[in-house]
């Protein structure tokens, strides 16, 4: 929280001296092919920090969503200061408008699919960290539309006040790639970052305050899933 404060008013100078991006030469390769990119990640360390720097460091248009903020004066306060370096900011409700827009292309977009799922009712179920934990299925939905390639994004702190944000491939491709495989891959890179420093990671998002349905809509067995989404 108190980085989160000093971020209102760190020069950029300081914050480059204090976050540091591995891996971006990946991001490069596929910005010369043209790929659009998935940005999976999770709340790890200093999550507003990697917002506020990330559009210096990739080639890409980097975007984002976010849920919209009822007060105005905090809503002003957190868009100014995502953006202030180049990071383009959309609404959740207008991603299926984003990625329907064929005149946009080569971006970078990043999902923190490690929230809760507004919607219970339409997540996808899988084990994360030994819990029945519901996900939401936006990244695998509009990845699969563009057939970006997927890369995960790990935040990890390397000193008090210092962070290092690495990227590592995670699908280049959506061929023969399901929901379950996408979930999987991610929830294993994701645990890994944790399991390596438990202590940051948002552990007070209440992760786990939904229960498991008695008969969720989505299952491992529904193996016309990725029709459904596509369509």
């Amino acid at each position: 929280m108190a980085e989160n404060i000093k971020g209102l008013s760190i020069s950029d100078m300081e914050i480059d001296r204090r976050v540091k991006y591995e891996g971006v030469e990946l991001l490069q390769k596929y910005w010369q092919e043209g790929r659009n990119v998935t940005i999976m990640t999770g709340h790890n360390c200093n999550f507003e920090w990697m917002l506020m720097t990330i559009n210096k460091y990739l080639p890409q248009a980097v975007y984002s969503f976010y849920v919209d903020i009822s007060n105005p004066y905090f809503r002003k306060l957190m868009l100014n200061n995502r953006t202030r370096r180049g990071l383009q900011l959309l609404q959740a409700r207008e991603a299926s408008a984003f990625y329907r827009d064929e005149s946009i292309q080569n971006f970078a977009n990043i999902f923190a699919a490690d929230q809760s799922p507004s919607n219970v009712e339409k997540a996808i179920w899988a084990k994360f960290m030994q819990q029945d934990t519901a996900f939401v299925m936006g990244a695998y939905k509009y990845s699969l539309q563009k057939n970006c390639a997927v890369v995960y994004m790990s935040i990890k702190r390397v000193q008090r006040g210092y962070y290092a944000i690495q990227f590592t491939e995670m699908m280049p491709s959506f061929q023969s790639i399901d929901v379950h495989t996408f979930l999987q891959q991610y929830i294993h890179a994701l645990e890994n970052t944790i399991h390596q420093q438990p202590a940051f990671w948002l552990w007070s998002h209440r992760r786990w305050k939904h229960k498991k349905l008695a008969n969720p809509v989505h299952q491992p067995a529904d193996r016309n899933f990725t029709q459904k989404v596509n369509s």
